[in-house]
């Protein structure tokens, strides 16, 4: 980072060992064990949670803190898009306490956002639900088998710009062997399947406590509600009585699927049989593929020029969005982009004038006008600083950017490299690089996406 100014550094109240992560003051929930904050993560430049468990919760028993660590251990090498992802744990001995960082969703967990968006179809509602049998699945049929114990619509979270839904709080799952059987209380009692109870049990809990969690997203009721404390909820669901909240699901077809769940443990389906269910018969589930390989994303930089070459301007003010789940930038506000023919040329002026090519003002460019605009942005990005901010009126700006002349930030980019990739940007346009080649700049040498590395 460039910017190395005292009254730049991030307020935080906490880092980790390594200085990677800062952990803000900022609670975004808590649990009976844990607590999760804002945090975020300064070398891959995006937010992330930082889960805090207080060890003293388990009476110093050694072996099973031991185990607790042991198993997070593991987790973090789970990948699926349907879990959230453990980037790094580590034990704190002086605060006593059990970290460790995770991706952060953007729309909290799936029981708050679903209070906050009350109508909502049974389509959505139904790609919600593969999603989250998705992750059980990918859970279920792992090697050693894991199963969560906790799930429920406060552990599951949510994208919502984008509909993607992730299974969390993995930090209490069982990690079990061969026999797929587990043997200890653990969970929240309006979700515990009756075989939890009497400590002998498989993955299959998770699929009861699933179809629970869909009868909460279909009534917006917890289950159980109507019993005022945990004995009489043990009483009920030891008994195979169901929620009142059943009598309120109309749709045959749901509460049929939500009964399957629920059945008795040998006659309860997996994840993966549930997936294969009618019940998903019809629905078209969008998948989001990533570009993992830089081949491919020159394919695609080369298929989309044709599409929206010269666009009008670039500034990261309001054309830049950074999507924090999925480590994703993208390029926005298009609506006034430049659609050119063969000549690849544009003759109108629009723009934000710290970003805007000397060879807009002459109403004769191409879309290498983009590159200029980017290689500004990037410059931003290093100093913190708008480019030409040392100039007071648009007039100025005109004149020095005409003039050929350079905003005043570079020289605040002490880094060669950076300094010569920016100048490559800002270059005549006759000189100037498209975006396929820089993309084969050997500025991104040892830069891998998540899925090349």
């Amino acid at each position: 980072m460039e910017s190395s100014d005292q009254d730049d550094k991030e307020p935080f109240v906490e880092l980790d060992p390594t200085g990677r992560y800062g952990r803000y003051n900022e609670l975004l929930g808590s649990g009976a064990v844990k607590k999760v904050y804002r945090a975020f993560d300064q070398e891959e430049g995006i937010e992330v949670a930082w889960n805090q468990v207080k060890l003293r919760n388990f009476c110093d028993n050694k072996p099973m803190i031991e185990r607790l660590y042991s198993e997070v251990k593991l987790l973090m090498s789970l990948n699926n898009v349907n879990i959230i992802h453990l980037f790094r744990h580590w034990r704190d001995p002086e605060r006593n306490t059990l970290n460790f960082i995770t991706e952060a969703c953007t729309s909290g967990n799936l029981r708050e956002y679903r209070k906050k968006h009350k109508h909502v179809s049974m389509q959505a509602l139904k790609k919600w639900s593969r999603q989250i049998l998705k992750g059980l699945d990918y859970l279920h049929s792992h090697e050693p088998c894991i199963i969560h114990r906790d799930l429920n619509c406060s552990n599951i979270f949510i994208n919502g710009n984008i509909g993607q839904v992730k299974i969390g709080d993995l930090g209490m799952a069982a990690i079990v062997g061969k026999s797929h059987c587990a043997h200890s209380i653990l969970g929240t009692p309006e979700f515990m399947a009756p075989e939890l109870y009497d400590e002998d049990y498989t993955e299959l809990v998770d699929i009861y406590s699933f179809g629970l969690c869909l009868l909460e997203m279909v009534t917006l009721e917890m289950p159980y509600s109507e019993c005022d404390n945990v004995a009489r909820i043990y009483k009920k669901v030891t008994s195979g009585l169901r929620p009142e909240a059943m009598n309120k699901v109309k749709d045959p077809e749901v509460k049929a699927f939500i009964e399957k769940c629920l059945a008795q443990p040998r006659a309860r389906p997996s994840a993966a049989d549930l997936l294969n269910d009618s019940f998903f018969d019809g629905l078209h589930v969008f998948q989001k593929k990533t570009i993992v390989s830089k081949e491919k994303i020159r394919k695609l930089n080369s298929n989309c020029a044709v599409a929206i070459t010269g666009i009008s301007w670039l500034g990261p003010v309001f054309v830049v969005h950074v999507l924090t789940q999925d480590k994703l930038v993208k390029i926005g506000d298009l609506g006034m982009a430049a659609i050119v023919g063969k000549s690849h040329c544009a003759h109108s002026i629009l723009g934000t004038p710290e970003f805007m090519a000397p060879e807009l003002y002459d109403e004769d460019y191409t879309e290498l006008v983009d590159i200029y605009s980017f290689g500004l942005c990037l410059l931003e990005m290093v100093t913190l600083e708008m480019p030409y901010s040392e100039c007071d009126n648009v007039a100025r700006i005109y004149k020095k950017v005409t003039s050929g002349l350079r905003p005043e930030a570079m020289n605040k980019v002490k880094d060669p490299e950076v300094k010569a990739f920016i100048e490559k940007c800002l270059a005549q346009p006759r000189a100037r690089p498209s975006a396929a080649d820089l993309l084969n700049d050997s500025f991104f040498d040892g830069i891998y996406d998540d899925d090349e590395s």
